[in-house]
């Protein structure tokens, strides 16, 4: 067999990689921290980097939290249908 190819750099600055998961540009991001928060981003808003980087920040942690969960999930059409003010694309514009 082969000896794998290096997909990290692990420093004292980076920490340890605690988990990896294949996502494709049009999915988002769940991340959960222990202490309850939960965050989704779009992959396609992820600034790619080659192998044996230091990674890319996707949050910052407080003290102690830690990243205990992180999936990949499909967009929603409501998701895909609102604007940045979180207003929808598809709503009727009435003046009563």
């Amino acid at each position: 067999g082969g000896m794998g190819l290096k997909a990290y750099k692990i420093t004292e600055k980076t920490g340890s990689l605690v988990g990896l998961i294949t996502i494709k540009e049009d999915d988002d991001i769940l991340l959960i921290t222990s202490d309850g928060i939960i965050i989704r981003m779009d992959t396609g808003e992820i600034s790619t980097i080659g192998r044996n980087t230091q990674g890319v920040r996707l949050m910052k942690l407080a003290n102690g939290v830690k990243v205990v969960s992180v999936t990949a999930t499909e967009k929603s059409e409501e998701e895909d249908n609102q604007t940045e003010d979180g207003g929808d694309m598809n709503a009727e514009n009435s003046e009563n």
